[in-house]
């Protein structure tokens, strides 16, 4: 399962007009907890679930996975580009009674550098 929830609490910036877009940006109808419950009921045992979030985020959505018994497994911080200061998401795979063992995986970097081309490694997942 793949998900990629509302990143901001209501309350957190400006809420978009369009219903659609305020309920896929805020956490007006799901928040870190519903998605995991319904992540977890929708995967068999060692099923795998993939979210992207934001890395301030992290702590928030890791305890929300390891309440449903989904152990995260891997994790990829995710920066704008490599002179970033800082991630801006990460993406987590978890496995639904996954066991012990987390990989933190290198950064990926979305751009070359600010305002550039997006980096060979995210040009090759586009590609396919």
């Amino acid at each position: 399962m793949l998900s990629n929830p509302p990143y901001y609490k209501v309350g957190d910036g400006r809420i978009s007009q369009g219903d659609e877009c305020a309920l896929a940006r805020h956490e007006l109808a799901a928040d870190p907890d519903s998605v995991i419950e319904a992540a977890a009921y929708a995967v068999k045992n060692r099923g795998t679930v993939v979210c992207i979030y934001p890395a301030e985020r992290l702590a928030t959505v890791t305890a929300a996975m390891m309440k449903k018994r989904l152990v995260p497994k891997r994790i990829q911080p995710v920066y704008s580009y490599p002179e970033d200061d800082r991630a801006r998401l990460v993406m987590i795979e978890a496995k639904k009674n996954g066991g012990e063992g987390l990989l933190l995986l290198p950064p990926l970097y979305i751009y070359q550098c600010p305002n550039g081309p997006y980096s060979p490694e995210l040009e090759a997942m586009y590609a396919g």
